[in-house]
Formats: C-alpha cells, sequence, structure tokens
C-alpha cells in the first residue's frame, strides 16, 4: 500500500487526486490529509438545502462537491481525513475500513464504536463520517475524524437559513444529510495538538527516535559517547565533533552524517526492507523498488577495485553477489551498509532476516565484529 501524508490543504487538490488515484492508478493507497476551513457536499446534494453559503462567503469557507455519496462534512485545519483506494475482485464489506480506524483509536484508548452508516462515535457522539464510491474494480473509502475541529463554525454553516418562499426547503432530487450531535477526539486524549495525532495514526514505522536536529537537550543527552583507544588499548571518550552536526545552522549541515537514531528504530526499518517493503502488515515500499536497490550496478572491472569481497553496490547499499568470495554466511541479494564508527546493518529478503549492530569506536574495528555478528545472527535461523 502506498501512504501518503498530503501536506497541501487545498480541498478542490484534494478531491482531484482522490479521482486520479481511483481511476488512473492500480495501487492501493492510503492518503492523510487536511483541509483549510471548507465544507464537502456529496454527490448528489443541494447546496441551498446543505450550507449557509451567504455565513460561508463571509468566513471564506470553501465549497466543494466531491463524487462519492453521503451527507455534507465541515472540515478545517483541526480535523483529520482519510482516504483508502484500493483493486478488488468483488464489491467489498465497507465495514472493514471502518474496523481498521476502531482498531487505531482503540489502540490509543478511545471505545469508539461504529454504526450501520460506518459513522464513528464516542460516548453517543459522532467524530466520524465517512463515503464510499466504486469504479469499475478500484473502491474508495474517505472519511472525517473530528479531533479539535471548531464545532461553532461546523453547527453554522451545516444549517443553511431555509427560505420557504422561494421553495428550496426540500426537494425530491437531492439526498440530505442525516444530522448527528458532535465532538471532538481532543476531549479524550492528553495529545496537545492535532499534528500530534497525526503522527500516531500516520508513523507506521514508530521511528519515534531518529530525527536529523536534536528537539530538547533530554535527546541531546541520551547521544552515546564515540570512544577511541588509548596507546595502551584502553576505551577513552574520542572527539565530539560530530554531535554538532545535530544542531541548527547551516554550519552544522552534512548529508552523510545529519541523522541520529536507535537499534529499535533502525530494526524497524531493516525488517521493513527485508519483508519486501512490508511493515506491520502495511506497504511502505514496493517490492520492484527494493528489488531495484539490491541489485548489482559496478561493471565487472569496477568490482577488482570494490574493497568488500563478495559485494556489489546497488542503490546506496552494497548487495552479496557472491558468499564464497566474500565468506558471507548470508543469501544473494542480501543488502545493507556499515556506519563510520562501527555500526552495521543488513537486511536478507530471501530469508526475511534484518540485522541491526551498533558500536561507536574509533578506529570502528569492524573487521573484527561484523563477520561475528553475521556468524550468530544467520547461525539462529
Amino acid at each position: 500500500m502506498r501512504c501518503f501524508h498530503n501536506t497541501f490543504t487545498d480541498i478542490y487538490f484534494h478531491l482531484a487526486a482522490e479521482e486520479y488515484l481511483l481511476k488512473q492508478e492500480t495501487d492501493s493507497v492510503f492518503m492523510l490529509w487536511q483541509d483549510t476551513p471548507s465544507v464537502v457536499m456529496g454527490k448528489h446534494q443541494s447546496v441551498q438545502l446543505e450550507v449557509n453559503r451567504e455565513w460561508a462567503e463571509e468566513q471564506q469557507i470553501q465549497i466543494a462537491r466531491r463524487f462519492s455519496g453521503g451527507g455534507a462534512v465541515y472540515h478545517d485545519l483541526g480535523n483529520v481525513n482519510l482516504t483508502f483506494i484500493e483493486t478488488v475482485s468483488r464489491l467489498p464489506d465497507f465495514s472493514l475500513y471502518l474496523h481498521r480506524i476502531l482498531d487505531f483509536l482503540k489502540q490509543i484508548g478511545l471505545p469508539a464504536k461504529g454504526d450501520e452508516r460506518l459513522g464513528i462515535y464516542l460516548d453517543g457522539l459522532k467524530i466520524s463520517g465517512s463515503a464510499q464510491c466504486v469504479h469499475k474494480n478500484r473502491v474508495l473509502y474517505h472519511c472525517t475524524l473530528l479531533y479539535d475541529t471548531n464545532l461553532t463554525a461546523l453547527n453554522k454553516v451545516l444549517n443553511p437559513e431555509r427560505n420557504i418562499e422561494t421553495g428550496v426547503a426540500s426537494s425530491v432530487y437531492a439526498v440530505p444529510s442525516v444530522r448527528s450531535e458532535v465532538t471532538n477526539i481532543s476531549r479524550y486524549l492528553p495529545m496537545e495538538t492535532v499534528d500530534h495525532f497525526k503522527e500516531m495514526l500516520f508513523d507506521p514505522l514508530g521511528m519515534k527516535d531518529t530525527a536529523a536536529i536534536f528537539p530538547d537537550e533530554q535527546t541531546k543527552n541520551r547521544l552515546v559517547t564515540l570512544y577511541a583507544k588509548d596507546p595502551d588499548g584502553n576505551l577513552v571518550p574520542g572527539p565530539d565533533f560530530f554531535d554538532k552536526k545535530h544542531l541548527p545552522g547551516k554550519e552544522n549541515e552534512a548529508g552523510w552524517a545529519r541523522l541520529y537514531s536507535s537499534v529499535e528504530d533502525y530494526s524497524r526499518l531493516l525488517q521493513m526492507l527485508a519483508c519486501g517493503g512490508v511493515y506491520d502488515g502495511t506497504r511502505l515500499m514496493s517490492s520492484t523498488t527494493i528489488d531495484l536497490m539490491r541489485t548489482n550496478g559496478l561493471t565487472r572491472e569496477q568490482l577488482l577495485d570494490f574493497p568488500d569481497k563478495g559485494y556489489g553496490y546497488g542503490l546506496g547499499f552494497r548487495t552479496v553477489i557472491d558468499p564464497a568470495a566474500g565468506d558471507l554466511n548470508g543469501s544473494i541479494g542480501a543488502f545493507g551498509w556499515t556506519g563510520g564508527f562501527g555500526s552495521w546493518c543488513e537486511a536478507d529478503p530471501a530469508e526475511g532476516l534484518s540485522i541491526v549492530y551498533m558500536h561507536n569506536l574509533i578506529p570502528n574495528d569492524e573487521q573484527y565484529y561484523h563477520p561475528r555478528v553475521r556468524t550468530a545472527s544467520y547461525g539462529l535461523l
């Protein structure tokens, strides 16, 4: 599944993107998005019956019509919108998407419940509405999650001033919205902002300790010490010049030494690569991309000068091409990289195995440690 965190905040762009991904693509898609204040109506609804147009114009609230059915909804930057698009062999049970979201809410401590209209409720108050559509063998399910939405604006703009004299109070051709009392998820969670909520929702790898710049002093103090050896072979603190690479400022930028991470975070990344781009049941990279990354691109002449015997080099990774030549007990196509101070990571899709080893030493002595870690890791299979 391709996952998008769409940072645009334009409702017209998002509706166009959904329609394109539904009708022109074949991949499964999950998209997370937000909009500036907007009203989005169902395909068969009347603007006059659903929207307080005069107030919407005064408040510069956009009005748009989506290509799915359902009722009118209000969007702003306090709510989060989710879209699932998939190719199916038969008409799907759309409640499966509802249960995905209910499971997520349960994981973060919210005992939400769904109904037959695929709405989601907390304490009997609505926090999410959804709509669906089918195009050939492709299906789309999208919904809102009210996190910290301006409920005053929502109630005002979705309650039009009905003009009985002009005859727009009812219509046999328009599908009316089903009105429900609503609430915000933020009432039930200790998180500070909607951004924190989005991170929980969209960060499928859960790499919470990986970044370029220290967000606070506590994170900075967690950084491990780089060690060196004195003339007697004892470990002593080494130079700390690399620590500066994680501080703000152009003078500290370095493409080769900018990220910090933890063993746990790296293990998540490597396991995703070892499993062909899938982590915890969600596809984050295509298997074709991973195969390209681990395909040797060096010529025979270049391989003669390559220092790591048994390896070739792909797109940013060294890749095993001849285990016997390198005395490697791994699979052809296993790929990974080493760090300057002794870290070593390798993903083996043939075995579904990932290896992450870290130490912080200068010189790194990787010729001694890495073969032993490899032997022990493959010996556990």
